[in-house]
């Protein structure tokens, strides 16, 4: 949508879930400045991308980013990350369970060793994470990441929680990117791709520093989008 100017809008609708998230979407060029769908020429088979911005996620569930004040605890041995920037993710990296990061679905669906150990795991990040017995709930997702092979900025097998997704959440996704921020960043908002195991997603992650801790205010998912139409609509005002 554009004004009347010609310039694009923004389209902002609340967020069900929680009452912290809203999302506003903007059509985007591939070099991160904003791009018009309809006045813009662009080739047949190449939609715009747009961006499906998300704020206020940070702490949304869990009351605070890293649910037990610290980037990195130890359960059962295995070393992780406690995170929640929308979807409260507990992230863990794949070789810590002797893993690559590069498994097939099928063959981590078929390990039920590895499975029986991310519930294991699990079932106790739940109470520090302050979400509570887990068992019966959905979150925390399980996250196993590795290094990109693919040109991203990281790789992903994500658990949800029992089954193996097949790609990646969304949301997931900013929780993600966002525990590999370890340290602020240059660029900021960082954008990058997340791998997963059929392809990539693209985020753009806009922090603030808080008390030594870069903290996400803006968290966007990148999507595409083709004209199906256009047309005119007139509004009271």
């Amino acid at each position: 949508m554009h004004d009347r100017s010609g310039a694009p809008l923004g389209v902002r609708h609340p967020r069900r879930q929680t009452a912290r998230r809203a999302g506003q979407a903007q059509p985007r060029r591939d070099d991160g400045g904003l791009c018009r769908l309809g006045r813009h020429r662009r080739r047949a088979g190449h939609p715009c991308p747009v961006v499906q911005n998300y704020f206020g996620t940070a702490s949304a569930q869990c009351g605070s980013l890293l649910p037990t004040g610290n980037a990195v605890d130890e359960i059962d041995g295995v070393r992780l990350t406690m995170i929640d920037n929308g979807m409260p993710n507990v992230v863990i990296a794949a070789s810590n369970l002797g893993l690559t990061g590069t498994e097939i679905i099928e063959d981590l669906e078929a390990n039920a060793a590895l499975k029986e150990r991310l519930e294991a795991i699990r079932l106790q990040c739940g109470p520090l994470m302050g979400l509570g017995e887990v068992t019966d709930k959905t979150v925390p997702k399980m996250c196993l990441v590795s290094p990109p092979h693919a040109g991203g900025l990281i790789a992903t097998r994500s658990f949800i929680p029992h089954r193996v997704h097949q790609s990646v959440g969304v949301l997931a996704t900013a929780t993600v990117a966002t525990a590999d921020v370890a340290a602020p960043v240059t660029s900021n908002p960082l954008r990058a791709e997340i791998e997963h195991p059929t392809g990539k997603l693209r985020v753009e992650i806009e922090t603030e520093v808080r008390d030594g801790i870069p903290v996400p205010i803006r968290s966007g998912i990148v999507h595409t989008a083709r004209k199906l139409f256009d047309g005119t609509v007139f509004a009271l005002v």
